[in-house]
C-alpha cells in the first residue's frame, strides 16, 4: 500500500504506477536519510546514478528534500545536472538542459551541442504537475 509520499507522487506525476510511486518514495526517504546523516548532495546524486535512476527521476527525487524552496524545480535540476555523477561523458546520452550553464565548475558543464538521445527515455511517458508536487 502506498504511503503519503507515494500518494503525493501518484497525484502529481501522471502516468506513474503505484509500484513506481512506492519505489520513488523509498528513494526519497533514503536520500533524506543520507542528507540528514551529513552526506553531501553530490554523493546522493552518485548514489541515485549507481542505482540506475534516470535524470528525470533524480530531479523528481531531489525536489522533495528541498521542501518549499521557492525555486525547487530549477534548483533540483541544477543539482542533478551539475553533479559530478553527470559529467560531460554522460551528458552525451541526454538532451542539453537550459540551466546546465549554471553549473559552478567548468568540468561539470555538459558538452556544447550534445546530440539528442537516440533511444526513448525511460520516463518519457510521465508528466509532472509541478504545481501539485
Amino acid at each position: 500500500m502506498p504511503g503519503s509520499t507515494a500518494d503525493e507522487l501518484l497525484a502529481s506525476v501522471h502516468g506513474l504506477s503505484p509500484e513506481d510511486a512506492q519505489q520513488i518514495a523509498e528513494q526519497i526517504d533514503e536520500c533524506r536519510g543520507l542528507l540528514a546523516a551529513g552526506t553531501g548532495m553530490d554523493t546522493v546524486q552518485q548514489h541515485l546514478k549507481d542505482q540506475g535512476v534516470s535524470v528525470f527521476r533524480a530531479v523528481l527525487i531531489t525536489t522533495r528534500p528541498l521542501g518549499n524552496h521557492p525555486r525547487r524545480l530549477q534548483t533540483a535540476r541544477e543539482l542533478v545536472e551539475c553533479s559530478p555523477a553527470h559529467t560531460p561523458d554522460t551528458a552525451l546520452n541526454r538532451p542539453r538542459h537550459p540551466t546546465a550553464h549554471n553549473c559552478a565548475a567548468p568540468h561539470r558543464n555538459p558538452v556544447q551541442g550534445a546530440p539528442t538521445p537516440g533511444p526513448a527515455q525511460p520516463d518519457a511517458h510521465l508528466r509532472v504537475d509541478w504545481a501539485e508536487s
